[in-house]
């Protein structure tokens, strides 16, 4: 049963929120007050935006009780379908674990946030929405609401509070129609500005939450909680100073004074919500090496598909943008292999495969190494580790993965039959353990084969009205696209199956195939041919790097109806942010595009 606070609680409540700001920041350097206490606004009061009704509801419940509600207390049937159950330790006020666990949260990979602060729209459906991911928004937010000179235990037990309110909306469904928060007084103001001492606070408490039971608190706070607090809290350490703010949850002047008497964060969050208990800690990122694939050796000019996988041990969840290979054996080493079309850069082979890889799971980094140009045997020794965006490298040791790897000039490998050296030669057998063909001059990209496939594809998409012919061409187009590949001599990441091989994807080009009507191969061949099947997440990082590009397809809003990724979002019936940043849908937008070009081809 919830306790909810009279009208005339609610009016007190009020009154004492009316405290001088020059009383609230007296001995602060004006440049760190927070916005929020220059302006008065109280964590949640701000009814402005296209608020989500259930969000209204949710804003309702928490002004109007005097305990800390959880996202199960408040949310709508459903709307805790975002949290994924895992076995967390339970923190104690000390620190340390306090033996028991309970069912915890995965942390968000990331978070919509409506940039009204920036652009002054009125919704965020027709305003800027920058998906940031989480921990950068924790950071973001923390030197902007609390008072970054305090004692580092105060920032700290900020970090969590602001991290889990964030959780908690993210839990709910978000606050607005197409934003989780904003970045405003209205919810909590986030900038691109980060700090030092307030990043190390982040990083001290990465993956800790306050919680009750199995559920996410609404950790709100202000300023001034007096004592005892809205919760019903004796705070001696605020007893006898005015209000100011809501009352509710940490006070922030409050975590000062107990950082200066020698309390622990942990202790702190304990105090200032009654029953609740601290979940998550650990490393933030770690990982367990798993399996692996590679061939010993090559002829300059092949080309191999590798793979390696890595138990996420963290509490980061890793996601494209933040999680990647790197070389090691020195770090960030160029390395001979360096595919320019396929690799992040010569020293980062590939992100994470798949969209987000959550603490417990195990992720899969795949990626294409071409062999280096020698004029005799020579032996390579290659190494690779993980790192993430912020440049931390973390998980197993820089040797963990060596690959030693021989290299043979074109035409002295007796025991390959792709040598380069004579590509056309019809006696050299296929070799079905070989992961593809090297290609005899069949190309996707310009010129007159990139060219004739492109009309093959649509002329083949346009029969798809006539069964018997579409299953002609289909089957030719299936034994002709595993073939070609983006440049001549190079090979097409295949195995045994011509739409892939030994991926994920090949699932998806199938599934999206089924329910399309695009054959798999021709899926598999565009994919490939447009990023070799490596998933486009650019960062908007303000500088020009030509036209924005997203997923498996390089689709745009910058490149003509065929390739307009918002145009395709909408003839396939998805979300136009997961069209750019998940593979499935992806794909079901690249076909939609596929079959409305095929069908205007058609009808001319």
């Amino acid at each position: 049963m919830l306790a909810l606070a009279s009208p005339a609680a609610a009016e007190r409540t009020h009154a004492h929120e009316r405290v001088a700001v020059q009383d609230l920041a007296a001995g602060i350097e004006p440049s760190l007050v927070p916005a929020r206490w220059m302006s008065g606004a109280t964590v949640g009061a701000d009814r402005s935006g296209d608020l989500r009704p259930q969000a209204i509801a949710i804003l309702d419940a928490l002004a109007a009780t005097n305990e800390a509600l959880t996202v199960a207390d408040v949310a709508a049937p459903g709307a805790l379908a975002r949290r994924v159950s895992s076995r967390v330790a339970v923190i104690g006020a000390d620190g340390s674990s306090a033996g028991d666990t309970v069912v915890g949260f995965v942390t968000p990979p990331s978070i919509r946030v409506w940039r009204r602060g920036l652009d002054g729209s009125t919704s965020s459906c027709s305003g800027r929405v920058d998906v940031v991911p989480f921990e950068q928004y924790v950071r973001g937010v923390l030197p902007h609401e609390w008072i970054r000179s305090w004692n580092q235990a105060s920032l700290e037990a900020g970090a969590v509070a602001i991290r889990t309110y964030a959780a908690a909306w993210i839990a709910a469904g978000g606050k607005y129609t197409c934003a989780d928060l904003d970045d405003t007084t209205a919810s909590q103001v986030y900038r691109d500005e980060f700090f030092a001492n307030t990043d190390a606070a982040v990083a001290t408490t990465s993956g800790v939450y306050v919680a009750r039971g199995a559920d996410l608190v609404f950790a709100e706070y202000s300023a001034e909680n007096g004592s005892p607090t809205d919760f019903g809290v004796t705070d001696t350490v605020c007893a006898g100073r005015a209000r100011n703010g809501h009352g509710r949850g940490t006070c922030q002047w409050g975590t000062q004074r107990w950082a200066q008497a020698g309390q622990t964060w942990q202790w702190m969050l304990l105090h200032y919500y009654p029953d609740a208990t601290l979940v998550g800690g650990g490393p933030a990122w770690d990982a367990t090496l798993g399996q692996q694939e590679y061939r010993t050796t090559l002829t300059s000019g092949d080309e191999m598909v590798v793979w390696l996988e890595y138990g996420n041990d963290g509490t980061q969840p890793w996601t494209r943008a933040q999680t990647f290979v790197g070389t090691t054996g020195p770090r960030d080493r160029a390395s001979a292999f360096f595919k320019a079309e396929n690799w992040v850069s010569a020293a980062r082979p590939t992100a994470v495969d798949q969209t987000s890889v959550a603490p417990g799971d195990v992720g899969r980094f795949t990626w294409a190494m071409l062999a280096p140009e020698v004029t005799e045997e020579t032996t390579f020794t290659e190494g690779f580790g993980l790192v993430n965006a912020g440049g931390e490298w973390f998980g197993p040791a820089d040797d963990a993965v060596t690959w030693t790897i021989t290299v043979v000039p074109r035409g002295t490998n007796p025991d390959d039959p792709d040598d380069p050296a004579d590509p056309n030669d019809p006696s050299d057998p296929p070799d079905p353990s070989d992961p593809g063909a090297v290609s005899g001059g069949c190309s996707t990209g310009e010129g007159a084969a990139g060219g004739a496939l492109a009309l093959l594809l649509l002329f083949g998409l346009a029969l798809s009205r006539r069964p018997r012919a579409a299953s002609i061409v289909g089957a030719a187009l299936a034994l002709i696209i595993p073939a070609c590949s983006p440049d001549s001599g190079s090979r097409a990441p295949r195995h045994d199956d011509p739409v892939g091989g030994d991926s994920e994807l090949a699932a998806i080009f199938d599934a999206v195939a089924a329910e399309r009507g695009v054959p798999a191969s021709i899926l598999a061949a565009a994919a490939y041919g447009q990023t070799r099947l490596a998933m486009i997440v650019p960062d908007d990082d303000g500088h020009a790097h030509g036209p924005m590009a997203w997923g498996l397809f390089a689709l745009t809003d910058h490149a003509g109806p065929e390739r307009d990724v918002m145009r395709g979002a909408v003839l396939a019936g998805v979300d136009p942010q997961l069209a750019r940043t998940d593979a499935r849908s992806n794909t079901e937008v690249a076909a939609a595009l596929l079959l409305d070009a095929a069908a205007q081809a058609g009808g001319r």
